[in-house]
């Protein structure tokens, strides 16, 4: 894949995703007060955003090895975890609310020897993307405190989920950038409107009368 077909392809659906959260603003402030906050927008979007993480994975997944078969959440970690072992660290900020920090990808972990099984205490999927699961085939039904998956569908999840997909897309698109050329530019042109990454290196290119200068070589971070 071409940089520029992802930028068509994923990139833009991913814009398009974003956009529709950001909308949900007008009635429900991002804030950690609303995160149980449910509806069935918040149940569209955060299975629209789950069913579009399961096809970056699959594909990032091939990026880096070519030779993987890998089809589930545990399968992903086995061969994303062990090419990006840094990206479970990574803190999202949301740029539409300065206190609110994530880190969709915190608990993501699997089990070398058997990353598709699920059972090993090795292996483990964020609680958002377990409950996904739930909202997506069983949401008449209740958790043990009889709680129903449907309210799961909730502001809390769908930020996660986004800023879990926001990670990945980033990754893939720095990864494609600097295959094609080393000196790209590891961002997209049109920025996300909702989240950043903290730490995120960005290369940029100046030039002027005398200078042309490549800042990627002193290792411009993103970090305010």
């Amino acid at each position: 894949m071409k940089l520029h077909e992802f930028d068509e392809k994923y990139w833009n659906y991913y814009l398009t995703l974003e956009s529709d959260l950001i909308k949900t603003q007008r009635y429900v402030t991002i804030d950690e007060d609303n995160y149980s906050a449910f509806s069935v927008e918040y149940a569209k979007q955060y299975q629209t955003i789950c069913s579009e993480i399961d096809v970056i994975c699959k594909d990032y997944c091939w990026f880096l090895d070519p030779d993987t078969k890998v089809k589930n959440i545990m399968g992903y970690a086995s061969v994303i975890l062990e090419k990006k072992p840094d990206l479970i660290s990574r803190t999202v900020r949301v740029k539409t609310a300065a206190s609110v920090n994530l880190h969709p990808w915190m608990d993501w972990k699997t089990d070398k020897q058997n990353p598709f099984d699920g059972c090993s205490v090795a292996n483990n999927s964020p609680s958002w993307w377990m409950y996904y699961n739930k909202v997506k085939h069983n949401r008449t039904g209740s958790d043990s405190e009889n709680k129903e998956f449907f309210k799961f569908a909730n502001q809390g999840n769908t930020l996660n989920s986004l800023a879990g997909l926001f990670i990945l897309v980033m990754y893939y698109y720095k990864d494609l950038a600097l295959s094609e050329n080393p000196d790209n530019v590891t961002i997209p042109n049109r920025p996300s409107n909702l989240f950043e990454i903290k730490d995120w290196e960005k290369h940029f290119i100046f030039f002027n009368e005398d200078l042309a200068m490549n800042v990627k070589k002193n290792s411009l971070i993103y970090n305010d």
